[in-house]
């Protein structure tokens, strides 16, 4: 069962013994995910751009598969060496591509992965053939504007 969380409905989900995913939608206010610590059916977290009140909570998840969250929300885990090891796929979200390779580069290295190779490419965009492409895939969301995101998987 997935469930989109909101500050009205994280209770009840709480509640429920079928719940494996959680997504946090945008709040205006703190979302108190305390009632959801230490759920042993969640195995999917997806923050998406929000930033978690203390991103080091989701070692409190035993079944923790697939983490979605924010560089700055990785980078405290990295920092902190707590980055779950029940983790199989992490997504890095953030409105700077080059922000997300280097974190992501650094759960690679984590986890003995290849790194990404980043290519600075310079010269006149106007004039360049054929068109740049971006380190990083870029979706577009109107209230913030550019995001780039990254998904990487541990398991070889």
């Amino acid at each position: 069962m997935s469930i989109y969380v909101s500050s009205d409905s994280i209770a009840g989900a709480a509640a429920r013994d079928d719940i494996e995913a959680v997504r946090f939608s945008r709040q205006t206010d703190p979302l108190d995910r305390n009632p959801l610590l230490d759920h042993p059916g969640i195995r999917t977290i997806d923050a998406g751009i929000e930033r978690l009140p203390d991103p080091t909570q989701v070692n409190s998840f035993p079944s923790l598969e697939y983490l979605s969250m924010t560089a700055s929300d990785w980078r405290i885990l990295l920092n902190a060496s707590a980055v779950p090891e029940s983790l199989l796929s992490t997504k890095v979200n953030s409105l700077d591509a080059l922000d997300v390779v280097t974190v992501s580069n650094q759960l690679l290295a984590l986890w003995g992965r290849p790194l990404i190779t980043v290519t600075t490419l310079r010269g006149d965009v106007a004039t360049a053939h054929p068109p740049l492409v971006a380190a990083a895939p870029l979706t577009t969301t109107p209230e913030i504007g550019i995001h780039s995101s990254i998904l990487l998987t541990k398991v070889r």
